[in-house]
């Protein structure tokens, strides 16, 4: 099979199952050493998954902003 061909169904294929749209989370934080971190752009299904994904990366950190882009 050419790889083009293997792509085209390979795509066709995941659009077909129903892709899960993921939204875009734009944080600023507070680090535990009280630096202040802003644009922060994480990629999850809601703002309660993103906010795990944040808190794995800034572990002890405070939210200070959440924004949807």
């Amino acid at each position: 099979m050419i790889r083009r061909e293997f792509l085209v169904i390979l795509s066709s294929t995941s659009i077909s199952l129903g892709a899960i749209k993921l939204n875009k989370y734009i944080f600023r934080v507070k680090t535990k050493s009280g630096g202040i971190v802003g644009g922060i752009l994480i990629e999850a299904k809601d703002v309660e998954a993103a906010k795990v994904k944040l808190m794995k990366r800034y572990p002890d950190c405070m939210i200070l902003n959440v924004e949807v882009k």
